[in-house]
């Protein structure tokens, strides 16, 4: 709501319009930051946490196989459970990286160039990481809830689902995309 002075020159009534406005898009921007900061911490825990609990299981499986195999028991399955892991791995791995900015980044051919052409390079990429990220979300959610309707089994010695390992691949691009999302508005406010 606007608050209009009550003086009647226009002179006056225009800079407290402007320190309005002013104020509106510094609370704007300091309100999405806030979300924006909080979906990021909670996306970073959950592909961190699950990306750990992939890696503990994983290792846990092949040890199991391990002994199994030394004192003859068949471990049936372990190859397609350890397969699944992996997935969780890469896919959610992916995302903390990006989003815990760990990741590896080469600018050997970005940082010949000066500042100003550099972040216009950084936003081209980010727009374009975004799209990508929406693009692949999309995609693997659509194919998730395929999988889950038709009821698809992987091949191997145990059956299991395919719409997990979709389900996954989905929470680990949706994670990635909120990781391009988030490191573009930190360029964008300067942060």
């Amino acid at each position: 709501m606007i608050i209009v002075s009550k003086e009647v020159s226009g002179e006056q009534n225009l800079p407290e319009e402007e320190r309005f406005i002013k104020r509106l898009v510094a609370s704007t921007i300091r309100n999405v930051d806030r979300v924006l900061n909080t979906v990021e911490i909670i996306v970073n825990r959950v592909s961190l946490f699950t990306t750990l609990a992939c890696c503990i299981s994983l290792c846990i499986i092949i040890n199991v196989q391990i002994a199994g195999r030394f004192v003859g028991i068949s471990t049936l399955g372990i190859v397609e459970i350890s397969e699944y892991m992996l997935g969780g791995i890469a896919f959610l791995g992916l995302a903390y990286s990006q989003l815990s900015r760990t990741h590896i980044s080469v600018e050997s051919v970005v940082s010949r160039f000066n500042p100003k052409f550099q972040t216009i390079i950084a936003y081209f990429a980010f727009v374009l990481l975004i799209g990508l990220g929406v693009l692949l979300s999309w995609y693997a959610g659509h194919l998730a809830y395929a999988d889950w309707q038709s009821g698809h089994l992987h091949h191997g010695e145990i059956r299991l689902p395919v719409w997990i390992i979709s389900s996954i691949a989905f929470l680990g691009y949706l994670c990635l995309t909120v990781g391009f999302l988030s490191q573009l508005w930190r360029n964008f406010i300067g942060r």
